[in-house]
């Protein structure tokens, strides 16, 4: 089984809505989610903010988008708003969506409009992308010691107490020190890797990846090639971060967060449907089954259930 943490496919669905969950062209449809036997996928709402200075209304579009679509496919997807739905969905063999945000910004410094988002079904957030905004500053160069502002620090009470994850990936790395002085909640980096294996600043130092362990978090291991190995994704890039971070932050924290849909390049495993690949090359590198389940969905699923 899988659950992934992270993925832009209604991104795509917003954009061109000709594009159908069922089966397309993109990394994520329902289908390829059968053949890598998923559990859970989490659909990002993206918002850029310098393409709309309306954020909560295209983030509330975007919403329903995702509800009409899931609505379609009812009997092989439904909306996951609790740990107990997805494990009946899970008992009924139908794969479970997680509405998430990335871009924290679209709400637009109001405590209102999270609890909104909540209340339609959101369940994770990233405080960032790559701007500055109401809550903090991404992880650009230049913004590494800039901290959470003061509404992101009421923020990250009012996530915790809604049953909202928290979200550290983009985050700068002050952000990431302050979220977790600050929440009471385990966290997750939805796509991030080792900074050690490859030096980019989107990637989590070695101290901060055991932070995160120390938070009870976990961090999920992205696809995209630049996070990966210097603009290359392969199997054997992967598996350099896998063992690195089980090295560092223990077996414990590591989970995935393919960033499907939201990256392009020669991707050794190409889309969702090419899973198996992840899941045969675990196995040959010495993870025993317990392992790769916790690698694949059991931490993932702890995090859900300790947030929500």
């Amino acid at each position: 089984m899988l659950i992934d943490l992270h993925c832009d496919t209604f991104m795509k669905l917003f954009f061109d809505q000709s594009i159908n969950l069922k089966s397309n062209k993109c990394h994520i449809d329902l289908d390829k989610l059968n053949q890598a036997r998923a559990m859970a996928q989490f659909f990002a709402m993206y918002v850029d903010l310098s393409q709309t200075n309306q954020p909560f209304q295209r983030v509330l579009d975007m919403i329903d988008l995702y509800h009409e679509t899931i609505k379609k496919h009812g009997q092989e997807i439904q909306t996951a708003y609790t740990y107990e739905d997805l494990m009946d969905h899970q008992s009924s063999n139908v794969l479970s969506g997680v509405l998430s945000i990335e871009e924290g910004g679209v709400i637009e410094g109001s405590i209102r409009n999270l609890r909104n988002l909540y209340r339609l079904g959101v369940r994770a957030m990233t405080l960032t992308w790559n701007y500055e905004n109401e809550i903090g500053f991404p992880n650009t160069y230049g913004n590494q010691n800039k901290g959470l502002k003061d509404f992101g620090r009421d923020l990250i009470g009012e996530m915790n107490a809604l049953g909202m994850i928290v979200d550290v990936s983009h985050l700068s790395d002050q952000g990431f020190y302050d979220v977790i002085d600050l929440s009471s909640k385990p966290i997750m980096a939805s796509h991030s890797n080792a900074r050690s294996v490859c030096c980019h600043n989107r990637n989590l130092s070695d101290d901060m990846l055991r932070k995160l362990a120390e938070n009870g978090g976990i961090t999920g291991l992205n696809f995209c090639p630049v996070f990966v190995d210097n603009h290359k994704m392969t199997l054997d890039g992967l598996m350099t971060h896998v063992h690195h971070i089980v090295k560092v932050s223990g077996i414990d924290s590591l989970a995935i967060g393919t960033d499907f849909d939201g990256m392009g390049g020669d991707l050794e495993i190409k889309d969702m449907s090419y899973m198996p690949l992840l899941y045969e090359r675990l196995k040959k590198e010495g993870f025993s089954s317990e392992e790769r389940d916790k690698i694949l969905y059991k931490n993932a699923l702890r995090l859900i259930k300790d947030n929500f």
